[in-house]
């Protein structure tokens, strides 16, 4: 006869350990939001912009730019959070490789290895941001730091205008202000001014502190100034259409009817002497369509790699003055798709977030939904206005241009992250057809574009 079994009665300590989840379940559980190496990127963005480095005495020959982003890296390293879903890993690997090879073919081999090491800062910058777990707060910070940033480079502009020399050495260039190292030309800080436009009026606008509200406020004042000082026709002619945007946006298309008129109006009456004279019969204007042909000519004669990142001066005796035009001359074919494609996949992101749902079932209002659709609205801004300047300049492989999409890519996977269902997975790979067909329209856009304006 077989005995009975007892009921099992866990003892104490088992009961108790079943009773709470194990420690090390909760250790791998990951915030929503979390950004370690966020602090030293602030701390990298400030060294960038400022450039202490080139005029405090003390601070001439310290790596302190370098080694900010270096901890910043190591860093992230050490951040279990991190996401790598984005299709721009990959574009990006693809851009930096078809930089090189284009290079290569052009015939410098030790050229291709310079141009990856002078690409490495901006992608190492660019994979920190866009795998980080960025949220709202983190965000502001970022906003703050670019908006007070380019706040000072205004006012060293207005401190040049004074004195035909700023406090950092950087001298007037026929009367347009300057600053240093990626700033040193007018059209280069008159495009760091508008990015920053954007996100110093939102962070203003957030704000509940009238203090933070005025500071805001008197930091896009100087920007604004800032792109006047510049004398940039690219940068007046981005901000121009930002108002416009925002005009139709905020009023709708008819109310900002009776909006516009008044803005072009003074647009016209206090824009500076090279705003007036754009036109394509002015010699500056005519020789930037020149150069465009004659950037078309390079990728025609060069289709598949393209003349060489770099040597588009070698064939022309101006620069492109067209972001376009110097992507898909010097990078040719393949380069071209992966700088193109990731832009296009960008703004795919950025629409995701501006199709969520802002009220719900109930008719009450989802507070983080919007925060993240403004903050969307806010980054589209200030990369619109990039894009729009950039077409008359040669900006193609500048740090801000992919540190924005980084941004973008950021705030998408954070809505990714809280709404799932909402918010769709964004494939390159699915998208791949389309992305061909509109690299290839982009050509012939500017192709066609380039034939009338030399016509008239």
């Amino acid at each position: 006869m077989k005995s009975a079994r007892l009921p099992f009665v866990p003892s104490r300590r088992i009961a108790k350990r079943a009773a709470s989840p194990p420690a090390e379940s909760a250790r791998t559980e990951l915030p929503i939001d979390s950004a370690r190496a966020l602090p030293f990127v602030l701390l990298y963005l400030a060294l960038v912009y400022i450039r202490p480095h080139e005029y405090v005495e003390e601070l001439m020959g310290v790596p302190i730019v370098v080694s900010a982003l270096v901890i910043a890296f190591a860093v992230w390293l050490f951040q279990r959070n991190r996401d790598f879903s984005a299709p721009h890993h990959g574009l990006m690997v693809g851009l930096m490789i078809s930089m090189s090879l284009s290079v290569a073919a052009a015939g410098w081999l030790g050229g291709a290895v310079k141009v990856v090491i002078e690409f490495v800062p901006i992608m190492v910058l660019f994979l920190i941001t866009a795998t980080s777990r960025l949220g709202p707060i983190h965000f502001q910070r970022i906003f703050w730091v670019i908006g007070l940033c380019c706040a000072v480079l205004a006012l060293h502009g207005i401190d040049q205008v004074g004195t035909g020399v700023g406090w950092s050495g950087a001298k007037v260039i026929e009367g347009r202000i300057t600053y240093l190292g990626f700033l040193n030309d007018p059209n280069d800080l008159a495009l760091a001014f508008i990015v920053a436009l954007p996100m110093t009026l939102y962070w203003g606008r957030s704000t509940s502190s009238r203090l933070l509200k005025l500071l805001a406020g008197i930091a896009a004042a100087l920007q604004i100034i800032g792109i006047y000082l510049t004398n940039s026709r690219g940068g007046l002619v981005a901000l121009g259409c930002m108002v416009v945007a925002y005009a139709v946006r905020r009023f709708g298309a008819w109310r900002s009817l009776g909006v516009i008129p008044v803005f072009v109006l003074a647009f016209v009456l206090l824009a500076p002497s090279r705003v007036a004279q754009m036109s394509s019969e002015e010699d500056s204007a005519a020789g930037r369509v020149e150069s465009w042909y004659e950037g078309i000519q390079m990728f025609l004669a060069n289709p598949v790699l393209g003349v060489g990142k770099g040597f588009y001066l070698d064939y022309h005796q101006l620069t492109a003055h067209n972001s376009l035009v110097l992507a898909f001359a010097e990078l040719g074919i393949v380069g071209y798709f992966f700088w193109f494609s990731m832009l296009v996949v960008t703004g795919v992101m950025a629409s995701a977030v501006f199709k969520l749902r802002l009220i719900d079932e109930v008719g009450k209002v989802r507070v983080e939904a919007r925060t993240f659709h403004e903050l969307a609205v806010v980054l589209s801004y200030s990369l619109a206005g990039y894009l729009l300047a950039s077409m008359f300049l040669s900006r193609s492989y500048v740090f801000l241009l992919f540190f924005l999409q980084a941004l973008i890519i950021a705030l998408y996977q954070g809505a990714r992250r809280r709404w799932p269902d909402e918010v769709p997975i964004v494939s390159a790979r699915k998208m791949f057809a389309v992305l061909v067909a509109l690299e290839m329209a982009s050509i012939v856009f500017m192709y066609l574009l380039t034939r009338v304006l030399l016509l008239g």
